[in-house]
C-alpha cells in the first residue's frame, strides 16, 4: 500500500478542523490517521481530491 507523504498533513488538518487526532508515521509516510474516526489509505485520498 502506498501511504499518504506527510507534507499532506496540513491540508488534511484545515479540512477536518480542530479536534484530537492520532497520527502514526513511518518512514515519512502516513500509516494511520484518525480524529474520532479513523481514515484508511482511500479515504484520505478522497478528502485531499475533494480540496
Amino acid at each position: 500500500m502506498n501511504n499518504i507523504s506527510i507534507i499532506k498533513l496540513p491540508k488534511i488538518l484545515e479540512k477536518l478542523g480542530d479536534g484530537d487526532y492520532r497520527i502514526k508515521i513511518k518512514n515519512s509516510k502516513v500509516v494511520i490517521f484518525s480524529k474520532n474516526n479513523r481514515y484508511e489509505h482511500n479515504e484520505i485520498k478522497k478528502i485531499l481530491e475533494e480540496n
